[in-house]
């Protein structure tokens, strides 16, 4: 039996998600039940440094299937040909993309009349990250409703697994021809022990004392960056208390920022790391800060949220969407309306009075272990495991999660907590 892993992208869950799949994969071929092994990626991303760092160590035990092609993120008719041709060509009887939202719409049209995926018995996962979760307002967002509704009802995919929980409800609130497919998947983030905060600080060439919040990850044009520098000058830091962005920043956020705060550089109050991180120094970056800025507010799943978790760190974050939710049910840190500034600015200031001493509930552990990677890839290997005749372990539950609500910290609810001799923040 043949297994496939399609993933023309890198860097992000793209890269995470087949470091974490491989290594599975790679325990079945040893096993005997499988044949081989495959990855179908780009020669542009197999070539990027998250591919190379995370990736190229089994290419010795994998059959690497590189495609001569460049980066063809956002062109879902080059994406769909790439995988159609490439089913063709090394003919699985699994296969897994881990990035099946781009290229969807097309893939779906090409495969009422193209039959590769039914001419063969082919068993297929398609993870999807995005779409609709809440009811659509306006002309546009229904027409990209009925698209993105199409794209997955005549989807060629065994099952559709989706990450984020609020359209994982949405797609299976009501029976749908999509709805029997959709199964829920934990977006995997190992958990991960801290460094010496100290020690962190001094790798990064931070001032050891002091609070820090952090602003952790490559940023692009969606990030809430302007929003959180806006917010940490309103807040009226103490000398002491800094703010670190570290990994790549967006060109106008660094344009933004060497106009409208270099004097905040100059002092010593914002750090600057702009370059790409490691997942070495990724960790030595969350451990070296207090309370991590979460700058989703898209209501897309934050894979940095569950990242800062993993690590016992609290978050600041949006009051809506993916992130509200987890602040509601898990008590992870402090909300905020990030478009508004006041609002944003006491959540900050909130964050650096009390997020040296914040504590977790044991909530928050079972989160964690949801999350686990081997969760994550018993789920998204589930029906593999059921055409081998290998009984699936037994996984943690998202519903089981919920079943016991919570209220989040808001900026003003901190200091009630305190007084009243609740939880310890």
């Amino acid at each position: 039996m043949i297994a496939q892993v399609f993933e023309p992208f890198s860097g992000g869950h793209h890269t995470t998600y087949v470091s974490f799949l491989l290594p599975a994969l790679i325990r079945l071929l040893d096993s005997g039940h499988l044949e081989r092994v495959v990855l179908t990626t780009t020669e542009h991303h197999a070539a990027s440094p998250a591919f190379v760092e995370l990736l190229s160590q089994y290419e010795r035990r994998v059959a690497f299937d590189v495609v001569p092609a460049g980066d063809i993120y956002g062109s879902g008719h080059t994406v769909s040909n790439v995988l159609l041709d490439s089913l063709k060509r090394n003919r699985p009887d699994f296969v897994v993309s881990t990035s099946a939202d781009n290229g969807a719409l097309t893939l779906a049209l090409r495969c009422l009349v193209d039959p590769a995926f039914r001419s063969r018995s082919i068993t297929s996962v398609g993870v999807f990250h995005y779409g609709p979760y809440e009811s659509a307002r306006g002309i546009r967002e229904l027409a990209q409703g009925a698209v993105t509704r199409f794209s997955r009802s005549f989807s060629p995919w065994s099952e559709l697994h989706v990450v984020n929980p609020l359209l994982y409800d949405r797609l299976t609130s009501a029976p749908t021809r999509t709805s029997r497919r959709v199964k829920f998947l934990p977006h995997p983030v190992a958990a991960a022990q801290p460094l010496a905060k100290a020690d962190a600080r001094r790798r990064l060439q931070l001032s050891v004392e002091g609070s820090y919040i952090g602003q952790i990850g490559q940023s692009n044009g969606t990030k809430a960056i302007p929003e959180l520098l806006s917010a940490f000058r309103a807040a009226r830091p103490r000398p002491d208390q800094r703010l670190l962005v570290a990994g790549k920043i967006y060109g106008p956020f660094r344009e933004l920022i060497e106009r409208e705060y270099q004097d905040m550089v100059d002092r010593g109050q914002l750090s600057l790391i702009d370059r790409y991180l490691s997942v070495e120094e990724m960790h030595v970056a969350t451990s070296a800060v207090d309370v991590i800025s979460i700058s989703d507010y898209t209501g897309k799943l934050s894979s940095t949220l569950l990242a800062a978790v993993g690590s016992k760190r609290p978050v600041i974050a949006d009051r809506g969407g993916y992130t509200g939710m987890i602040l509601d049910h898990f008590e992870v840190g402090y909300r905020a309306d990030m478009r508004d500034r006041a609002s944003f600015a006491a959540a900050v200031a909130a964050a650096f009075e009390t997020g040296r001493d914040f504590v977790f509930s044991e909530k928050v552990d079972r989160l964690v272990q949801f999350h686990d990677p081997r969760n994550f890839v018993d789920s998204l290997l589930g029906p593999l495991y059921a055409r081998l005749g290998i009984r699936k372990p037994a996984s943690t539950q998202w519903h089981r999660l919920l079943q016991e609500p919570a209220a989040s910290l808001t900026a003003s609810s901190v200091a009630e907590r305190v007084t009243s001799g609740g939880v310890r923040v």
